[in-house]
């Protein structure tokens, strides 16, 4: 078994990660010049990209660190399992279905120009800010609320007994339980920024606000291929997005957060403090929802007659085998790799290298993966022509990484002892996995394959650079519509696209906590 996971998991790493990469060097080694590299019109690019990533990462967090640490709060009262939970749902909101929403509010034609609202934002800079803090806020404040809550009694009120202020509560009590998870969260969301593809492309409008992503975009697949200006621009945004993925790995091990039986007993707060306080945290949390569920804000006369479209229907299709495809495959090589991690007979040297290389995917964009593949693959699949395989290929290597952490909890929890009281009883090696491991594992792997389901839905990237006439999914026909300024239609299929993500994500973590081996509560 060992033996067929390590072939499957690392199998995936080489095809999906390793030659995309290697091919990408090796192409730009031979073909590039230094010169090339310090173009006024590529250093213009990754000037915009540095500065939008700059801004977003600090409103998202300053504003997700003060946010959270009122939410570290609240989540001790009654009803923090519910709050953390609207926190979570922005998440889920596929990207492309973000930038439509925002569009729907401050578009020229929007619902604030309708009322009299003159932003004058659409299409420009500041609105890839906005969009950008509002989606990672939450991700922050929800970063910084755990960490808050893990602080123990003990240490508040040994500083209180000592004639501290709160100030000083703060900076000696809290703050060092939650700088580094802090300080990975900033480092994820400039990652995040860094890598944004539908949002840049959907609210800067192309050429107005072009960052690094966009530009690989825009020279392999609008125009003439331009392989040296797409290689170069490749070159600098993995320096950028890769710089982020060392700072996460060196902090996620900085500080470990012990958990204490005792936590700081918000509880001697008065009944309608917590009330009153929980209740403006559910509506601050559906604030952050918000802007998305203006897809909904439209004439649904023409709803039903647009789905019934042969084209509609197509993609529909498309998109949900591509989705069944890559959440079945990507629960296996995330299973794969974690029975590899933590199989016993791999040495603790290898095991931290495999931790490595797994998480080296979660720093490389789709697009760059996605060039890589097409360098690398180019005399087996035609981009122009279309390929789900390469589809699949890089949803996998690309969401494999959130199916190892939804699922690290069950894998480093294990007891082999069960087991190994069932092959002493004369149980074969899988009828003993599967009755005393499988119950472990069914609710964690339910969840995981729903979140896969609803990411590789909504993913952008890879069907933009590998689709065709014959392969378009559901974003690609917003994109189309997009393109077309058949806006309204855009708007009806992200929120087609909008309910298919939450209903498949939210439906698993549901049907995975009654399965078992998982919490709603935090």
């Amino acid at each position: 078994m060992i033996w067929l996971a390590a072939i499957w998991s690392l199998g995936f790493w080489l095809f999906g990660v390793a030659i995309p990469l290697v091919a990408i060097f090796l192409e730009g080694s031979r073909d590039l010049t230094l010169n090339q590299f310090f173009d006024p019109v590529v250093l213009n690019v990754v000037w915009v990209t540095v500065k939008q990533v700059f801004w977003s990462v600090v409103f998202s967090g300053i504003i997700g660190l003060i946010l959270g640490l009122c939410l570290g709060r609240v989540s001790q009262w009654g009803r923090g399992s519910r709050v953390l939970s609207i926190f979570s749902l922005p998440m889920v909101v596929p990207t492309v279905v973000a930038g439509i929403g925002w569009l729907v509010w401050i578009g020229n034609s929007g619902i604030f120009s309708r009322l009299g609202i003159h932003l004058d934002l659409a299409y420009r800079f500041e609105a890839v800010i906005l969009a950008h803090s509002f989606y990672n806020i939450p991700w922050v404040a929800l970063a910084v609320a755990h960490a808050r809550r893990l602080v123990p009694e003990s240490r508040i009120e040994a500083l209180r007994v000592l004639g501290a202020g709160r100030w000083s509560v703060f900076v000696h009590g809290v703050w060092p339980s939650l700088r580094w998870a802090w300080a990975t969260a900033c480092a994820q969301v400039m990652g995040f920024c860094a890598m944004s593809f539908a949002l840049v492309l959907v609210l800067g409008g192309g050429p107005p606000v072009q960052t690094l992503e966009t530009e690989v975009y825009s020279r392999l697949k609008l125009g003439g291929v331009d392989w040296s200006g797409a290689l170069i621009c490749a070159f600098w945004e993995l320096l950028l997005t890769l710089i982020p993925w060392g700072v996460v790995l060196f902090l996620q091990d900085r500080e470990k957060f012990k958990i204490s039986e005792n936590y700081i007993d918000f509880h001697k707060k008065s009944n309608r403090v917590g009330v009153w306080a929980t209740r403006s945290f559910l509506g601050l949390g559906v604030f952050f929802l918000f802007p998305y569920l203006g897809v909904f804000s439209v004439s649904w006369g023409p709803v039903l007659n647009l789905l019934r479209t042969p084209e509609v229907l197509q993609a529909l299709k498309f998109s949900f085998s591509l989705s069944v495809w890559s959440s079945v495959l990507t629960i296996l090589t995330a299973l794969s790799a974690l029975g590899l991690l933590f199989h016993s007979k791999v040495p603790s040297g290898v095991r931290s290298l495999l931790g490595f290389l797994f998480a080296l995917p979660s720093g490389v964009s789709v697009i760059i993966l996605g060039l890589g593949v097409w360098i690398a693959y180019g005399r087996w699949i035609d981009p122009f022509e279309g390929s789900p395989a390469a589809m699949v290929l890089l949803q996998v290597t690309l969401f494999f990484t959130l199916a190892m952490r939804t699922l690290w909890p069950v894998a480093s929890s294990r007891d082999p002892r069960s087991t190994d009281v069932a092959l002493s009883l004369g149980a074969s090696s899988i009828r003993a996995w599967i009755e005393v491991e499988w119950p472990r594992w069914q609710g964690p792997v339910l969840v995981a394959s729903g979140a896969v389901f609803g990411a590789v839905l909504g993913e952008v990237g890879a069907v933009s650079l590998f689709a065709s006439e014959k392969w378009v999914s559901l974003p690609g026909l917003i994109s189309q519509s997009m393109q077309g300024y058949r806006f309204e239609e855009a708007q009806i299929l992200a929120g087609l696209l909008l309910t298919s993500s939450l209903v498949a994500t939210l439906g698993a973590v549901e049907l995975g906590s009654r399965l078992g081996g998982i919490s709603r509560s935090p």
